[in-house]
């Protein structure tokens, strides 16, 4: 089989099917998914899900892709099923990030990407406005309810606010479960916690995917004293190509300093850079190792401070990831670039912040230029501090880590 196929997993009368692009089915037990990509385990990610689920009696549906869904674009039930699902309700689970645009509707797949331009990288988006977007995953939901007059579907998304940031999705009923992060919590909520040690580092930055708002952050802190996982080269003009604002000096002295180090490594040897090109497909584009880093515990010993490169930036939806849940189980404090209002997402999920220590305005700036500004200025005060008073910083808000990584443990249970 192939391993990118776009998969749909169907339980409407407590049998497991996968429903694959051409609308054929197969039990999910009867699949066989061959030698799975490290980065992208579909099946072992539907088997941990439904564990996670347990004995759930709705009927259910799961989608863990960033594309439209073929299926549901297409799948017609018959009158009886249709008024089962009616009456019982439907639950869908979106298990990756919504893929946002700001357009008529197109079509885009693994396989055909020539409309990722308008993809989360538009100019309305930039600028933190869109007048009406969509969202292929919603969209592909849409169609399910549209084909069969279906009206009672409720999806969860691992993202907050999806319902003011999706008018145009009024019949859909929004829910957050993050089944990707509570898999990660039960993986990792009991990694021993290493000892801190002298700080030697303000900050560290780990960063796996490419995306321009990770590369101006890595740049950036490039200008300090800085841990940063980084494998990608570029010349200054595809560096000014990918990103949504004019570049200062200041960040282009980091940016020069940063392609010049490259590769570099925390926890994994990587001997190869990636080089961009300067397009949106640079999006796609992984470093040259093939296998998954790990969660670094010891690598966190002598820093002060986590910079945390969160799954997107340029967002109308606001979440956390595995990437700050890291930061939390290995007791740093952290500052969160990432999309509007993640650090208040962090706090409605129980955890506790550092504006005691800190100015964290920037997490209610929605204008996303503005808003990496106000980190970069963060991250100068951060830097600007002494190690002493750093060590003394870390030794006041230790009650606070240590009820973070806590607090994680009990989501857990």
């Amino acid at each position: 089989m192939e391993n990118d196929r776009i998969l749909l997993l169907e339980n409407l009368y407590g049998t497991l099917w996968l429903i694959l692009e051409d609308n054929s089915r197969v039990l999910l037990d009867d699949y066989d998914a061959g030698t799975e990509h490290f980065y992208s385990p579909k099946i072992q990610d539907f088997n941990n899900y439904i564990n996670l689920l347990g004995n759930i009696s709705v009927p259910y549906m799961m989608f863990n892709n960033t594309f439209e869904s073929p299926q549901m674009n297409s799948i017609k039930y018959d009158a009886s099923t249709i008024d089962f699902l009616n009456t019982n309700g439907l639950h869908i689970f979106l298990t990756e990030n919504l893929m946002k645009y700001d357009s008529d509707r197109f079509y885009h797949s693994r396989q055909d990407k020539a409309n990722f331009q308008k993809v989360n990288n538009d100019s309305g988006l930039n600028l933190g406005v869109f007048n009406n977007p969509r969202c292929g995953q919603l969209d592909s939901v849409q169609d399910l309810i549209n084909n069969n007059q279906l009206t009672n579907v409720t999806v969860y998304t691992s993202e907050h606010n999806v319902a003011d940031a999706f008018i145009r999705y009024p019949n859909i009923k929004f829910k957050w479960k993050d089944l990707y992060l509570q898999q990660f919590i039960k993986d990792n909520a009991n990694i021993p916690l290493c000892k801190k040690n002298k700080i030697e580092y303000t900050f560290i930055n780990t960063n796996w995917r490419y995306e321009p708002f990770r590369h101006v952050v890595a740049a950036y802190l490039k200008n300090y004293n800085s841990k940063i996982s980084w494998s990608y080269s570029a010349t200054q003009e595809v560096f000014e190509k990918n990103m949504w604002f004019k570049p200062d000096e200041k960040l282009l002295e980091g940016f020069c300093k940063l392609n010049n180090s490259i590769p570099l490594n925390i926890d994994i040897s990587i001997q190869e850079p990636t080089v961009l090109e300067g397009n949106i497909l640079d999006r796609f584009k992984l470093p040259k190792y093939e296998k998954m880093p790990t969660i670094l515990t010891n690598y966190y010993s002598n820093v002060f401070c986590n910079v945390i490169t969160e799954s997107s930036y340029l967002d109308i939806t606001t979440y956390i990831s595995d990437k700050t849940c890291t930061a939390i189980l290995n007791c740093m404090p952290f500052i969160i670039a990432g999309p509007p209002q993640a650090l208040k997402t962090a706090k409605t999920m129980g955890f506790k912040t550092f504006d005691k220590y800190w100015d964290e305005s920037y997490d209610d700036e929605f204008d996303h230029t503005k808003r990496m500004k106000m980190l970069f200025e963060v991250i100068d005060y951060v830097a600007s501090l002494p190690q002493t008073e750093l060590t003394n910083i870390r030794d006041d808000m230790q009650e606070l880590l240590i009820y973070n990584r806590q607090h994680i443990n009990q989501m857990v249970l």
